[in-house]
């Protein structure tokens, strides 16, 4: 029996075993087994052991509340993932509020953010779990939809994937914390923005900053740029060129220290200047205009157009000025100019108008007045009267051509004339004119001089009108030189021609000059020297024509004509006359014109449209002996021809006139008779180029009015001409 049990204790209790190597009999009772054990301390261990566990679980509880408080209360998302598939277990608030509160806890992650599919998070979690290895990510851009349908929007995350492992350290789960830092990050990427667009509008400002000097140094207007108490802060170098100033010289000094004047005359005080209007009073100055001393000519004034306006600071407080400086000197020039040549065009067009009636009214009066004259004899009691009549419609006929001279409506006959030798041939004249107590001088040009292309009468009566004004603006003992020499290019100074108010195109000039010593001229008159009917003589004494018509001659010769004068240095007229090539040029002289004889029953051909210059001629032509077949117009006069079929040996045609004019006559009778010779008389006052293309080029012209007898020798020479041509 004793070797078929065995006996243990186990915890106090004591266990009877069987001998499983003692052979029992089927259906034997081979023993009976009892067990017997203290239970005093085991019954106490018990309830010290109850007593433990049961406070164990109630620490356990008290951890477990604390961590679920934190964990639910924790401002950092957090997230439990267990297993290779990343199943959401756990997930605070934080983290529902960051995935759009979206149901999670039992789905993988793949299935409950679809939105970062290959984005490279899911690999990153497999690659933690695979290795152990934590992972560690600062400002995370992941995109996250906010809401279900909402747009995805980027969030950028500081988290960290850690594993979890079980009790035999394998890898079981990855806990997932983190903080949202998307407002840090915006928010210093829009202070980074800022910091940069502030740089960068520093940089542009700094280029404009250069720029803008660089312009208003360069700048054509002269600006400058003073402070509160006016003075001169900044001044570009067109400032300084403009009131001939040193480099630099402006600078702490007021602009109002130059001498200013009103267009009126009266001085600028100190607070009239604009500059210091807008820095003292904050006015501001749009386009004013006043005249300037420059500092280096003593006297020599120009004119400004100025603008200004303060400069205010962020509180509104004048900080300064920037005012603006333009010379419009010459601008003024030309638009004076401009008012006078219109003043010109208006009294030209009058004066045309009024000139080709006057020509022809007398035209009548000096051919009839001849005929009355002689038919009462030189002995008859009205003879006297009748001369004075002649004069006076002579006299009225000359100041008819200074107003033809003055519109540059004469018909002129230039040829290539040599100035020097008509101002020495007219030097006896010229002298007479200036009187014996004066003295004239000739100027010996310096060497060969080119030759012009003008019409000698006119040229003789410019040089006669200079001369008369020399005389009168001078006194006893005084002297008037002229002067003919060549300008060329080079010596074509554009300020002296501004200076005298005009412009010269580029070329070559033959330039006369008349040089007195005496009284000179005031500016106001030398801005009015060449309007019509301006006068300063006394009253009776002369008509105001005489520089008129010497201007107008000029111009019709495209040349050019201007004054240097102070009072009290007298003056110098300049005429500039373009050159030409020297060319032969056959000019009919004066002593070759036959005397005026008797026609000797030659038909001559008269057409003009005024009857009473068709009379005059017609009568003239007739004493003379001559056969005359007159039309009051060219279409008139081929009807004569064609009817009467007989040859004319002469025409006399007026220029302007209705159906055909004297030109179309004129072609249509040299067509058929080549040498037959055609005169034109015009008292018209059109456009100088008009006329010019309707009177051939070397034809013969008389302008009305002329004398019976200047008719009749007229037509005398060119019919002897043809004889012996």
């Amino acid at each position: 029996m004793t070797e078929a049990l065995t006996l243990r204790l186990e915890g106090g209790l004591a266990v009877l075993g069987l001998n499983p190597r003692l052979p029992l009999d089927e259906g034997a009772h081979r023993f009976a087994a009892q067990t017997a054990q203290e239970i005093t301390t085991g019954l106490e261990g018990v309830a010290r052991l109850a007593r433990e566990r049961a406070v164990a679980r109630a620490m356990a509880d008290a951890e477990r509340e604390v961590l679920t408080g934190v964990f639910e209360l924790a401002p950092a998302f957090m997230a439990v993932l267990r297993g290779p598939e990343h199943v959401y277990e756990l997930s605070n608030p934080a983290y529902d509020q960051l995935v759009g509160h979206r149901p999670v806890l039992g789905r993988s992650v793949r299935e409950a953010l679809p939105e970062l599919e290959g984005r490279g998070f899911f690999e990153l979690l497999d690659q933690v779990f695979a290795t152990g290895v934590p992972f560690v990510g600062n400002e995370v851009p992941v995109p996250l939809q906010p809401a279900p349908g909402a747009p995805i929007e980027p969030r950028y995350l500081n988290f960290v994937y850690q594993t979890m492992r079980n009790a035999d350290g394998a890898v079981s789960g990855i806990l997932v914390t983190g903080v949202d830092v998307t407002a840090l990050v915006e928010a210093r990427q829009i202070i980074e923005r800022a910091l940069a667009e502030t740089e960068r509008i520093a940089r542009e400002r700094d280029a404009e900053g250069r720029q803008l000097r660089t312009v208003l140094e360069q700048a054509p207007l002269a600006i400058t740029i003073t402070g509160p108490g006016g003075e001169i802060r900044f001044a570009n170098p067109a400032f300084e060129r403009l009131f001939a100033l040193p480099a630099g010289a402006t600078r702490a000094q007021r602009a109002e220290l130059y001498a200013g004047y009103h267009l009126d005359g009266r001085a600028l005080g100190a607070d009239d200047w604009p500059g210091a209007r807008a820095v003292d009073r904050g006015e501001t100055v749009e386009g004013e205009v006043i005249q300037v001393v420059r500092r280096d000519q003593e006297g020599s004034r120009f004119t400004v157009w100025i603008s200004s306006a303060p400069v205010r600071d962020g509180e509104g407080r004048i900080a300064g000025a920037v005012v603006i400086f333009r010379d419009i000197t010459s601008e003024r020039r030309t638009e004076e100019q401009l008012r006078h040549a219109q003043r010109l065009q208006a009294v030209a067009t009058l004066a045309g108008g009024v000139a080709h009636e006057v020509n022809n009214a007398l035209q009548a009066t000096l051919g009839f007045g001849a005929f009355v004259l002689r038919g009462l004899g030189p002995e008859h009691a009205q003879a006297a009267d009748m001369r004075l009549v002649l004069q006076s419609a002579e006299r009225a006929a000359r100041v008819s051509q200074q107003l033809l001279a003055f519109t540059r409506q004469q018909v002129t006959q230039p040829r290539a004339l040599d100035l020097a030798e008509l101002v020495i041939d007219l030097r006896p004249v010229l002298q007479q004119l200036l009187g014996a107590d004066k003295l004239l001088e000739l100027a010996e040009p310096h060497g060969p001089l080119p030759r012009i292309m003008a019409d000698p009468a006119q040229v003789e009566r410019i040089l006669i009108n200079l001369v008369a004004n020399a005389r009168d603006a001078s006194e006893t003992g005084d002297q008037v030189t002229i002067a003919v020499d060549r300008i060329a290019p080079p010596d074509l100074d554009d300020a002296r021609f501004a200076e005298m108010g005009f412009r010269i195109a580029p070329g070559e000039y033959v330039r006369l000059s008349v040089v007195d010593t005496g009284h000179g001229m005031a500016p106001e008159t030398m801005s009015r020297m060449f309007d019509p009917f301006f006068i300063t003589k006394p009253v009776g004494e002369g008509t105001g024509l005489g520089l008129s018509m010497v201007y107008g001659t000029v111009k019709q010769h495209g040349g050019y004509i201007g004054a240097r004068s102070m009072e009290g240095q007298g003056t110098t007229m300049e005429v500039y006359w373009p050159t030409v090539q020297a060319k032969a040029s056959a000019t009919r002289n004066d002593a070759d014109v036959p005397a005026a004889g008797s026609g000797r029953g030659r038909v001559v051909l008269v057409a003009d449209d005024e009857p009473l210059v068709r009379a005059l001629v017609e009568r003239t032509l007739v004493e003379e002996g001559y056969v005359v077949q007159a039309a009051e117009d060219g279409w008139a006069a081929l009807t004569l021809v064609e009817q009467g079929g007989v040859q004319p040996d002469l025409v006399v045609t007026d220029v302007i006139m209705p159906r055909r004019n004297g030109r179309q006559l004129h072609d249509a009778v040299v067509a058929r008779w080549p040498d037959l010779p055609v005169l034109f008389i015009s008292g018209h006052t059109g456009d100088e180029a008009v006329l010019q293309r309707l009177i051939p080029t070397g034809a013969p012209f008389l302008h009305k009015p002329f004398r019976p007898e200047a008719l009749a020798e007229t037509v005398a020479g060119l019919l002897r001409s043809r004889q012996t041509a």
